[in-house]
């Protein structure tokens, strides 16, 4: 007889460059067996320092967006179970509290400093909006910033971002404190569930680049840029996709082993 409790092994972590970004699936919480368990995933990240020819050419590369997609074997998420991002997370507005009150108190001088921050959000409250309009679009602002940070896509896909535009840092899933990825359910003993993260080129930005006459040909879609993708994969920091580059990769299954 089978004892109903969950005897998982983590393998196959792999960070290209864990300083730039990270996945890893955490120990499955008490509970969780062999046939529904609750995923849970840690995603980060933060920024590694790209140089060349004996520091002649030296950067910082940071992540503007990326994507965290699951390969399921012998197991599925249920249909119309909740999953992280399908609502509002208390970690998003934890998260964004100091940005949001910035970009709240720049409405007072004429939204200047948060259309710097991000031009798309707060292009939608009218940078005309007056001092008693104040409150409103604090409403608006906060409603953007909750729904965005993390979502959850179709084909067991889920999209990383930072509301208001700027660099993804930090951890953006994970703990135990926190709700789970997603829960699964399988027929048989034994699964598999491979979590890939990835970035499309466009998404991998150049920043404190030296010299800096070389930042403004680092554009997204320029030759220079497309130069600096391939340097980053030759080096190991990324590996090359079919179409986006990946970041990190990381495997949960259960042993073999039937313990009875």
């Amino acid at each position: 007889m089978l004892r109903h409790h969950a005897d998982f092994k983590t393998s196959s972590y792999s960070a290209r460059d864990a300083a730039l970004a990270s996945v890893r699936f955490l120990t499955p919480s008490q509970g969780d067996t062999r046939y529904n368990a609750q995923l849970r995933v840690e995603v980060r990240f933060g920024s590694t320092r790209l140089t060349e020819y004996g520091n002649v050419f030296a950067c910082t590369l940071r992540i503007t967006e990326a994507f965290l997609t699951l390969k399921l074997v012998d197991c599925d998420i249920p249909p119309g179970t909740e999953r992280l991002g399908d609502r509002e997370q208390a970690s998003d507005m934890k998260g964004h509290m100091d940005q949001r009150n910035k970009s709240i108190a720049s409405t007072k001088t004429g939204f200047s400093a948060a259309i710097k921050a991000g031009k798309n959000v707060l292009a939608s409250l009218g940078a005309h909006r007056s001092n008693d309009h104040s409150n409103e679009a604090e409403t608006k602002l906060k409603t953007e910033i909750s729904r965005k940070r993390v979502a959850a896509l179709s084909g067991d896909r889920w999209k990383f971002q930072e509301p208001l535009g700027g660099f993804l840092e930090g951890r953006f899933a994970g703990g135990f404190d926190e709700d789970c990825l997603c829960n699964i359910v399988a027929d048989g003993g034994n699964f598999s569930v491979a979590a890939r993260l990835t970035a499309f080129p466009k998404n991998i930005i150049a920043v404190d680049v030296s010299p800096p006459k070389l930042g403004k040909k680092l554009e997204n879609a320029s030759l220079e840029h497309q130069r600096l993708v391939a340097l980053a994969i030759a080096r190991g920091l990324v590996k090359r996709g079919e179409i986006e580059i990946e970041l990190a990769t990381s495997l949960i299954q259960t042993s073999e082993d039937l313990h009875g």
